[in-house]
């Protein structure tokens, strides 16, 4: 038997019995404490620097390179437990409250006298009989299984609320950034899979535990889980094999929807709890995008109608439309009147934080928003402000706080000047010093570095020493018609092998453009020179500085253009083959909550999304864990879901032969 060894974690005063010989990050995923560990144990980033105190003597080591071998505390080096920045949905509060038809209910029985039993019903079968009137006291988990982090919500089954949600770094990022790592990881390694699934059960408890008891509810009253993910971590989530999912033609073992008692995953709830995963529609479109289906029908509908197609949208408005959810993978789907088209695409985890010189996710500290050198016109996108003159104003509480202007838009941790021309200016979550930045700040900051012509078309960031000729190089529209369209998909959900009679010639792409999404691209050999100062090379390595602690690299800049061309690349081939064009669509939804903090300006700018035109452009937030929470709620949804994962159809673009072209163009930017 291994022997045991005390550790406590300060300030969050968490401690417990760990195995001889672990390290401190692997300690610190059993208990739930996060850790920043980017390289995923490699030792290189150097953000897992903790302090520990051992017989008296404090030291700063590396969490994934040190091992447990005596009894310690280590000293996180934060004065407070963070709180990632978290999107809750995009309804009205109250909104929930109609057509509550929850799977688990709740019979009060009165025994005589003052004396009373509650009877607990999951699917219309009687489970338990709990003592008083226990009827308003009943709770349900929607859970988000995200590549990157874990996001659940503490419902309240009785009355429509969300209670209070909370988020955790998936501890499975320590196998890998993608899923594509922990599916070899789990080949590679006996046990690899268990380990996996009781590492991210053990994630989920904590979540749930800490739910509960902040928002004073006995995880004993929460009978019912929904869980949310890419097929990969429903599998991992369920204990399922996982290892076809890797390998061609990417086969899952199911693509149903799962209902399991919580003690069979060992569930922190009630063992009787039933524990619910969304149905995938494919291998690499999962639940999550199921459910994000599921949250947006009613957004752009004037009431409850069937989830089916063509009705899919009231009587055909809003459509063509793309669903377009950008995370670690970059998932879409194409409505039309008559069905749906999915793809999936690897965006990577950069907007995520993670593989980031300065990167760290959308937590207290971070950057989340930039801007160089001009006054700020530019309103918040999810606000309909006008874009007026402000004074100067600072938000201090990470919340989508206004500034002191009764037209300004949301700040944090920068001063815009009302008519001066400000230098760099950038939103802190929270309001404090940065720490570090998130994805939508590396995608804000990529796309200033563009504008001001500090970044070429090819994504070169300038040298600090040569001289800059202002001039900007443009790149002609790119072209699709050479793909063949498909016209009649409802033989097959897998849309079949296809090729077009030409290539699409490798010119350049990543146009975009939305009405007047951004403006003001003059002086652009001023202020490229003006801000040649903050460039820097390290190690052989270009980089732009932000502060003293926070730098954008180049090779920061080639993992957003590794995201984007994926992306990009993923809508132009979806659009093609069911000959779209990108102007012909009414509606783009982004999903996410990465997608949610994104500037409409930075999306076009960067390219990740095509010319746009007319478009309606709806920011969405978190419409997996939107979907759970309204799953949880109305049980009628399930079937619903099931409907969205069989019908839909799916473009496997591994297999067209055009995909490497198109997205070796996209890496490209316009600077246009």
């Amino acid at each position: 038997m291994s022997q045991e060894i005390e550790i406590t974690f300060y300030p969050i005063k968490i401690s417990g019995r760990v195995p001889k010989g672990i390290t401190i990050l692997e300690a610190a995923q059993r208990f739930g404490v996060d850790i920043e560990g980017p390289c995923g144990g490699m030792g290189r980033c150097g953000k897992d620097l903790v302090q520990i105190r051992v017989n008296k003597t404090l030291d700063t080591v590396l969490a994934c390179k040190t091992a447990v071998e005596t009894d310690l505390e280590v000293i996180i080096p934060s004065n407070e437990k963070k709180t990632l920045k978290i999107v809750e949905g995009f309804y009205a509060e109250g909104d929930r409250k109609r057509n509550i038809s929850p799977s688990v209910r709740k019979e009060v029985i009165h025994n005589g006298k003052d004396l009373f039993s509650t009877h607990v019903f999951v699917n219309d079968a009687l489970v338990t009989i709990e003592k008083g009137d226990t009827k308003s006291e009943i709770y349900g988990i929607a859970l988000d299984i995200g590549t990157t982090t874990l996001v659940a919500s503490l419902v309240n089954l009785y009355t429509g609320e969300v209670l209070n949600s909370s988020s955790t770094l998936n501890p499975l990022v320590y196998y890998g950034h993608d899923v594509m790592s922990r599916i070899k990881y789990s080949v590679s390694n006996k046990d690899g899979l268990l380990r996996m699934h009781r590492e991210i059960v053990s994630a989920i408890n904590i979540l749930i535990r800490r739910l509960a008891a902040e928002s004073g509810v006995s995880a004993e009253n929460i009978y019912q889980v929904m869980a949310a993910g890419n097929t990969t971590m429903q599998h991992i989530f369920l204990n399922k094999e996982i290892k076809e999912l890797g390998e061609y033609p990417y086969k899952a073992e199911t693509l149903d929807a799962v209902f399991l008692p919580a003690k069979e995953l060992g569930v922190g709830i009630p063992e009787f709890a039933m524990v619910t995963t969304f149905p995938s529609i494919s291998a690499y479109v999962g639940g999550d995008i199921v459910s994000g289906l599921v949250a947006i029908h009613r957004l752009m509908m004037d009431g409850e109608t069937d989830l089916s197609i063509p009705s899919f949208f009231s009587e055909g408005k809003e459509i063509p439309a793309l669903f377009l959810d950008i995370g670690t993978n970059g998932e879409m789907v194409l409505l039309l009147n008559d069905r749906m088209v999915a793809t999936s695409t690897a965006a990577g985890p950069c907007f995520e934080g993670m593989t980031i010189s300065s990167g760290m996710r959308a937590s207290e500290g971070a950057i989340e928003h930039v801007r160089l050198g001009e006054k700020f016109a530019t309103v918040h996108p999810h606000q309909d402000l006008p874009p007026t003159p402000f004074s100067p104003s600072l938000r201090g509480t990470g919340g989508r706080m206004q500034g002191n202007n009764e037209y300004s838009p949301p700040l944090a941790g920068g001063v815009r000047g009302g008519d001066e021309l400000s230098q760099l200016c950038f939103d802190v979550i929270g309001g404090g010093k940065p720490c570090g930045i998130c994805g939508s700040g590396l995608l804000d900051a990529v796309s200033e570095l563009l504008r001001i012509g500090m970044i070429n078309a090819r994504g070169r960031l300038q040298s600090p020493d040569n001289e800059t000729n202002g001039t900007r190089q443009t790149a002609t529209k790119s072209s699709f018609s050479g793909f063949n369209s498909i016209s009649n998909l409802s033989g097959s959900n897998v849309i079949p092998h296809l090729s077009s009679t030409n290539l699409i010639p490798p010119n350049k792409g990543g146009e975009g453009g939305c009405k007047d999404a951004f403006t003001n691209e003059k002086s652009l050999h001023t202020d490229t020179i003006q801000y040649k100062k903050n460039l820097f090379e390290k190690g052989g390595k270009r980089y732009f500085r932000l502060t003293d602690t926070v730098s954008i690299s180049q090779e920061d800049i080639r993992q957003v253009q590794l995201a984007k061309a994926a992306i990009r690349s993923g809508i132009e081939i979806l659009l093609a083959v069911c000959n779209i064009k990108p102007e012909e669509l009414k509606t783009v939804i982004i999903a996410g909550a990465f997608g949610y903090h994104l500037k409409e300006e930075s999306l076009f700018r960067t390219g990740f999304l095509p010319e746009l035109k007319e478009a309606r452009l709806l920011y969405v937030g978190n419409s997996s864990l939107e979907g759970a929470v309204r799953m949880l709620l109305n049980k009628e949804l399930i079937s619903k879901a099931v409907h969205i994962a069989k019908t839909t159809q799916v473009l496997e673009l591994s297999q067209i032969p055009e995909f490497e072209s198109v997205f070796v163009r996209e890496m490209h930017f316009s600077t246009h």
